[in-house]
């Protein structure tokens, strides 16, 4: 029989390989080659109690539930029967398809024994117990790109008045309407909401009306479903900096509120 800490005393957050548990109702993984190609991922001890609350002896299977954009997929929890016992979660066919057909690059790349150049995050959300797990995708973005693109928008996942139209651009991109960008500057004006730089104030005309805008809810929360998108709250404007420490750590982007703390040098993060 294996042995785990139940879930109430587990200590949150947790971070086991390419794993990291936030709290008792939130988990990312850093999906693999086995993800891609195998149907599943394997689950370290430390996360075991993320997807079981009591013990399982070994060949023991637990069924579960992942729901994505509005759709359910057969999954179960899978303990090993050999001398390993090592904790896996496999998915159906049909899973394996969405993430194929969602990120064709990184399959492709994974077929051929490469590593794409960025990876893709798988995230569970519980919802049930230990029964369903709401699952959403987000995407890294490699730090040479970040170097090499100077426009933070373009690694942004934002898209138009009517957001959610998936394409592909590191894994994932959106289509965007820039009449969203213009009416969030003229609504929230040229200045960082998050330090206070002014781009005209310091380089002069060079400067004037450049500001890059930030979209406060991630876009893989859409699940590449259309947003109706208001620039007055969903947008807000801020200097380049700013822009790239929100999204320097793909596991954890903050929120302008917390940059805010960070720059107060009141909390960190």
């Amino acid at each position: 029989m294996n042995n785990f800490p139940a879930l109430q005393d587990a200590e949150w957050a947790v971070s086991s390989f390419s794993w990291t548990i936030e709290n008792t109702d939130f988990a990312r993984k850093v999906l693999d080659k086995s993800a891609f190609l195998h149907w599943g991922t394997g689950i370290p001890i430390a996360v075991r109690p993320f997807f079981i609350d009591k013990e399982m002896s070994p060949g023991e299977k637990r069924s579960v539930t992942l729901l994505f954009a509005g759709e359910e997929y057969p999954a179960h929890v899978d303990l090993e029967a050999n001398s390993t016992a090592r904790t896996r979660l496999f998915w159906n066919s049909d899973f394996s398809k969405v993430i194929k057909s969602s990120f064709p690059h990184h399959h492709q790349m994974y077929t051929e024994n490469l590593k794409p150049e960025s990876m893709i995050i798988i995230q569970f959300q519980r919802l049930d117990g230990y029964k369903k797990y709401q699952v959403s995708f987000a995407g890294e973005v490699p730090e040479n790109v970040v170097k090499c693109d100077l426009d933070a928008e373009k690694l942004e996942e934002v898209g138009p008045k009517m957001e959610g139209a998936v394409k592909e651009y590191f894994g994932k991109r959106y289509e965007r309407d820039p009449g969203n960008r213009v009416q969030a500057i003229k609504y929230h004006g040229p200045t960082c909401k998050a330090c206070g730089f002014n781009f005209e104030a310091v380089y002069g005309e060079r400067g004037i009306d450049y500001i890059e805008v930030h979209h406060r809810k991630p876009i893989y929360a859409f699940e590449g479903k259309e947003q109706a998108i208001d620039p007055r709250t969903d947008l807000v404007t801020l200097c380049s900096n700013c822009h790239r420490m929100i999204h320097r750590r793909p596991n954890n982007i903050l929120t302008v509120e917390e940059l805010i703390a960070i720059i107060a040098g009141t909390k960190s993060y």
